[in-house]
């Protein structure tokens, strides 16, 4: 993984262009494309501008693909399709794109002003594929492995020959296309994000909110909806930082259509991705679209879409189908509250198995955490879920990390973390383990959501060990599981 430690700025008045005599000019501006585009952006890494993102991409690493069926069925004229196929390793989805011939570089060529550019650059700067692999190649090369989750897991790019489709739209004798994992709308591959506020998210949460209470919805989706504006914002923020534009957000790049809830960020087939060279389409546009007002056109967008999921009931409609229940009754299941008085025992404590995209001790988001607490995942009543859901702020959660060597050959060392649902870490606590029990399969750890009122009653450093160290809860296989004050102390009675 490369990191970025230098930051460009741009100087107010930037130099003569001979003294940047490796970076092509845009026309009719004195200024390098670099410092055009970039204008008025904080500190760019070095890397982003100097990458050279047009090299040889990652290639499929399987040599047997075998293409099973179609995932959509696109119109006729739409320039990719999604196949599962089943390599030697596993399953796979395959985004199959039509070829990009010279028609079509010259129909696009034709509406562009003129000097006309190449067919060659044509190709480098209107290909959907050329755009989509350019666009996970940088993520593959510089995402940050905490951040990674927000996009699909992406294999490489392939050739496939056009016959085994009969296709006859298919106009060369082979189909490019890019190999990710599948999507599922299950618990798999599935990540915590943390309910920190993105940076510079508030103008954009604050429309939300004031849009939102113009609508009939309860308290709980105003939050859901809230929450799912933060955690969309923080998937387009890591691209940014990347130096990559989406390009086309829309409802059903984020997820699935048959889910209701996020997976990752995906359909990167309109995305620019920075390179030094100034791409055509901007070519002779008097005002440039920069880098930030393109990255704040994108966060609007991201908003309106959330706001859309709103109007049309989203989540209202999706609980509505699991409880059974009427309209109004489902309303009234939704904005149902616990009285405090009630809450150290109605709460109860749950412990999930999953992958983390943060690198410090965090608060889920309740966009996040949300699929982990519905009766598929929890076996719990839908009720239940939201019962939870609407009060996760009298959660702390709970999670810990290894650290160095402890020194002691048969036991490693871990830093257990209590956070609070502001993101305040209340307590931390460092435990000597049985190494084997210091590493969870499958890139997978324990993060547990306890009650705040049993905090008052409760020894930290035992329910830590028993959580993190005793073999019969970190060991559990399932990745929900939900036990009342009793079951805990009767844990921790068994493990002390």
């Amino acid at each position: 993984m490369q990191t970025a430690s230098c930051k460009r700025k741009f100087p107010l008045d930037p130099p003569p262009p001979q003294e940047h005599p490796h970076k092509r000019l845009s026309l009719g501006s004195p200024r390098s494309w670099e410092e055009e585009f970039f204008a008025n952006s904080p500190g760019i890494p070095d890397w982003i501008w100097a990458s050279d993102v047009d090299r040889e991409p990652l290639r499929f690493h399987e040599t047997l693909l075998e293409l099973v069926r179609p995932f959509n069925h696109p119109v006729p004229d739409a320039p990719a399709q999604v196949w599962l196929a089943r390599g030697e390793t596993g399953f796979y989805a395959v985004k199959l794109f039509k070829p990009y011939a010279d028609d079509d570089a010259k129909a696009q060529a034709a509406r562009l002003s003129d000097p006309k550019p190449s067919l060659q650059k044509v190709r480098h700067d209107f290909s959907p594929f050329a755009l989509e692999t350019r666009a996970y190649e940088r993520i593959r090369k510089f995402c940050p492995a905490s951040q990674q989750s927000f996009f699909r897991r992406y294999h490489g790019t392939i050739e496939i020959p056009a016959s085994p489709l009969g296709r006859s739209s298919v106009r060369t004798s082979r189909r490019q296309g890019i190999v990710f994992d599948v999507l599922t709308i299950g618990l798999e591959g599935r990540r915590l994000h943390s309910a920190g506020v993105v940076d510079d998210s508030a103008p954009h949460a604050e429309a939300l909110r004031t849009e939102l209470a113009k609508l009939d919805v309860s308290p709980f989706e105003k939050k859901w909806y809230s929450s799912v504006l933060n955690d969309r914002l923080r998937m387009a923020m890591s691209a940014h930082a990347l130096g990559v534009l989406h390009g086309d957000i829309k409802p059903d790049c984020f997820g699935l259509p048959n889910s209701p809830h996020d997976i990752a960020l995906h359909d990167f087939s309109r995305a620019y991705t920075f390179t030094r060279e100034r791409p055509y389409a901007m070519n002779g546009i008097l005002r440039l679209r920069t880098f930030k007002h393109a990255v704040e056109v994108e966060r609007r967008n991201i908003r309106s879409c959330v706001l859309e999921m709103a109007k049309s009931a989203h989540l209202f409609n999706h609980f509505r189908r699991l409880l059974g229940l009427t309209e109004e009754d489902t309303r009234t299941v939704l904005s149902s509250a616990i009285p405090r008085s009630l809450l150290a025992t109605e709460l109860p404590l749950i412990v999930l198995s999953v992958g983390m995209t943060d690198d410090g001790p965090f608060f889920p988001s309740l966009s996040s955490v949300l699929p982990f607490l519905e009766p598929a995942s929890s076996g719990r009543p839908a009720a239940w879920t939201t019962t939870v859901a609407n009060h996760l702020e009298h959660f702390v959660s709970a999670s810990c990390s290894e650290v160095k060597d402890s020194g002691v050959a048969s036991m490693g060392s871990k830093m257990v973390s209590l956070v609070a649902f502001t993101g305040t870490v209340i307590e931390q606590l460092s435990l000597l383990c049985p190494r084997q029990l210091t590493t969870h399969p499958a890139a997978t750890s324990t993060l547990a959501l306890l009650p705040s009122a049993w905090l008052e009653n409760l020894d930290t450093r035992i329910f830590s060990w028993a959580l993190f160290c005793c073999s019969s809860l970190s060991g559990d296989a399932r990745q929900v599981r939900v036990m009342d004050r009793e079951q805990l102390y009767a844990e921790m009675k068994r493990c002390h």
